[in-house]
C-alpha cells in the first residue's frame, strides 16, 4: 500500500517529539469520529503492525466504528528514532516488563489526544504493549484513561536454563488431554512401541495441583511492577480490559498466580475485567481467535466512549 492509498482509506504518518527523538507510527482515523482512540504498543520489539498483522486488522475494524488508532514504534523499532541497547534477548524481554518504554507510550498518548481533540485515550497492546500501557498509566495519571491488555504477562521472563514451573490450570489441561487419548488408538500404539515420554506422562497424571514452590509464595514470583501499576491504576479509576489466550502461559500465571490470590478469583472489578479468548495462543495468530479478540476490545471501548 502506498501513501495516497493510505491516505484515502484515513491511514496517515504520525509522529511526535520526545526529548531529541522522533517517535512514528500510522494513526487510523475514522469517517464519523466518537471522541476515543487507543495507542497500541509494540509487542516487546515487535513493529507496529503486531504478531502476524493482528494491530492492523483490530485497527482497521475499531476505525470503521468511529475510533482513531495509533499504531506506534517506540525508540530503536521500526519508524521510529533511538537506539536499542544491546544484550540477550530474554534480558531485552526483561527490560519492557520492568517499564522501560513507559516514557514513550505516554508521549503518544498526550500526542493522540492532543492532534486530534479526543476526549478518551486507551492504550494496550499484547505482552509487553500491555504492561508497557498499564505502567505509563499508573506513573502519568491523565494521560491514559482506559486499558487494553492482551496477554499481559505478570512474572517476568525468565533467563536461560531457568525452566517456567507447569501452573495449576496448565496441568489439569494436560490431564483432560490425556484422558481423551485413552479412546485413540494412535495413542496407545505409541504408548506401546516406546514412542511416549512416559516420565512426562506419569508426573502430569499423578501431579495433584500442578503448584510449584513459586506458587505457594506468589510474591516471589509477581513482577513487582504489574503489582504495583496494577494497584495503582485502581486507585486512579483505570479501567482494564484484561483479555487472554486461553491455552497461552500468560494466562497459567495469572490465574495461578494474580487472579486466585490478588483478584479472590474475581474475574471482574470496579476497575478490571478479565475475558478469556478460547484456546487461543500467545500471539492470537488464528483468524478465528484474532476476529473473537477484535470484537471483544470493540465492545469494552464503546463501552468507554458511552461512559459505562
Amino acid at each position: 500500500m502506498n501513501l495516497s492509498q493510505a491516505n484515502r482509506l484515513g491511514e496517515q504518518a504520525f509522529e511526535c517529539r520526545l526529548g531529541d527523538d522522533t517517535l512514528r507510527g500510522i494513526v487510523h482515523v475514522p469517517a464519523t469520529p466518537l471522541g476515543i482512540g487507543l495507542v497500541l504498543m509494540p509487542a516487546g520489539y515487535k513493529y507496529r503492525t503486531g504478531p502476524h498483522g493482528f494491530y492492523v486488522r483490530l485497527a482497521r475494524v475499531l476505525a470503521r466504528h468511529g475510533i482513531h488508532v495509533l499504531r506506534a514504534d517506540f525508540r530503536g523499532l521500526g519508524y521510529s528514532d533511538g537506539e536499542l541497547p544491546q544484550g540477550m534477548i530474554q534480558k531485552l524481554w526483561q527490560n519492557v516488563e520492568d517499564g522501560c518504554f513507559s516514557d514513550d507510550a505516554a508521549a503518544l498518548a498526550d500526542a493522540l489526544r492532543a492532534r486530534f481533540g479526543l476526549s478518551h485515550i486507551a492504550a494496550g497492546g499484547i505482552c509487553g504493549g500491555a504492561i508497557t500501557a498499564q505502567a505509563a498509566a499508573a506513573a502519568r495519571p491523565g494521560s491514559i484513561d482506559s486499558l487494553v491488555e492482551i496477554n499481559a504477562p505478570v512474572v517476568r521472563t525468565r533467563m536461560p536454563g531457568k525452566a517456567a514451573p507447569k501452573r495449576t490450570q496448565e496441568i489439569e489441561r494436560e490431564k483432560a488431554n490425556y484422558f481423551r487419548k485413552f479412546l485413540s488408538w494412535s495413542a496407545w500404539r505409541r504408548v506401546l512401541t516406546g514412542a511416549s515420554d512416559y516420565g512426562s506422562i506419569f508426573r502430569t497424571l499423578f501431579s495433584r495441583t500442578g503448584k510449584s514452590e513459586a506458587d505457594s509464595a506468589p510474591d516471589v514470583s509477581v513482577n513487582p511492577l504489574f503489582d504495583s501499576s496494577f494497584e495503582q491504576t485502581n486507585a486512579h479509576g483505570t479501567f482494564k480490559l484484561m483479555l487472554f489466550g486461553g491455552k497461552d502461559a500468560r494466562w497459567f500465571d495469572f490465574a495461578d498466580l494474580y487472579l486466585a490470590t490478588r483478584l479472590s478469583g474475581r474475574e471482574s472489578g470496579n476497575s478490571w475485567r478479565v475475558e478469556i479468548v478460547p484456546d487461543a495462543n500467545h500471539e492470537m495468530f488464528l483468524e478465528a481467535w484474532q476476529a473473537d479478540a477484535v470484537s471483544r476490545i470493540d465492545a469494552f471501548l464503546h463501552e468507554r466512549a458511552a461512559g459505562r
